[in-house]
């Protein structure tokens, strides 16, 4: 009884707004209905029915305003939470960003390293294991409008992506320029490299060259755990890519390998290592 006692009286002081707005409320319109009807205690007293009435009209004041209450306190909870949704959005915002720009920082070495085009550009996609899909973690090319994203989740079967990250590398260089034949480039990479023709429209950069790299975990030398892709929108040669590829591998495989790995940052070398080293 003391437990049920104590449960009740907790209650009412996590209620106690409520209850004072409601007895308020009560009393205000009792008092002003005793005013107006000033005989109307012996006519309650005397009459059953209107005893009951009263007691009703009593519970639905009540009932109104803890509805009112709970609505009121529901939609305070309601904004908080849509609130502290915006801040953490808008701090996971600002995080992929940043994200994105430390490797985009090495991709544009990497561009001018290989001297590479206004026509071309890099984009770099980390795989997702658990997901069985690429995400898109940095892209640079010299000329801006292809630096833009329309998608940043990417399917693990389709495209080159998907057949580079099967061959350690490929190079397609099947498609037309599509400023000279649309209909068969998006035909091809629609039968081909399974892209609905839709989304291939969409793309802000319609390459007729691609050259993906698979870039593999140094722990684990068959687990691969991004795709680098080099593209053009002019038909180039085969051979113009497989030195691009080689020069990549030669000369930036293991230090954006790195990089993927630390998230973006830069590993620094141990202090005794790098004394040893004079580093």
């Amino acid at each position: 009884m003391i437990l049920v006692g104590y449960i009740d009286f907790l209650n009412i002081k996590k209620h106690s707004k409520f209850f004072a707005r409601a007895f308020n409320g009560l009393f205000s319109a009792l008092s002003i209905t005793l005013i107006l009807v000033p005989n109307i205690t012996n006519y309650i007293r005397s009459n059953i029915i209107s005893k009951f009435i009263i007691a009703i009209v009593v519970g639905l004041n009540l009932y109104t305003n803890y509805v009112n209450y709970n609505k009121n306190n529901n939609i305070k909870d309601m904004k908080n939470k849509i609130s502290t949704l915006e801040r953490e959005q808008e701090n996971l915002i600002e995080f992929l960003d940043d994200y994105s720009k430390r490797f985009n920082i090495y991709l544009n070495k990497i561009f001018e390293d290989l001297n590479m085009h206004d026509d071309e550009r890099i984009s770099l996609y980390k795989h997702d294991e658990r997901r069985k899909e690429f995400k898109i973690i940095g892209r640079y090319s010299i000329n801006s409008k292809y630096n833009r994203y329309n998608r940043s989740i990417f399917p693990e079967d389709e495209g080159c992506l998907s057949i580079a990250f099967e061959n350690k590398s490929k190079i397609i260089t099947c498609l037309p320029e599509y400023e000279k034949d649309p209909e068969t480039y998006l035909k091809l990479q629609e039968q081909k490299y399974d892209i609905d023709r839709e989304i291939v429209k969409n793309f802000n950069m319609k390459s007729c060259r691609y050259a993906g790299y698979a870039i593999a975990d140094g722990g684990e030398p068959n687990k691969r755990i991004a795709v680098i892709v080099f593209e053009s929108v002019k038909a180039k040669q085969e051979e113009y890519y497989k030195q691009k590829l080689k020069e990549f591998s030669d000369k930036h495989e293991e230090k954006l390998k790195k990089l993927i790995l630390n998230d973006g940052i830069e590993p620094q070398p141990d202090p005794e290592f790098a004394k040893q080293r004079r580093l």
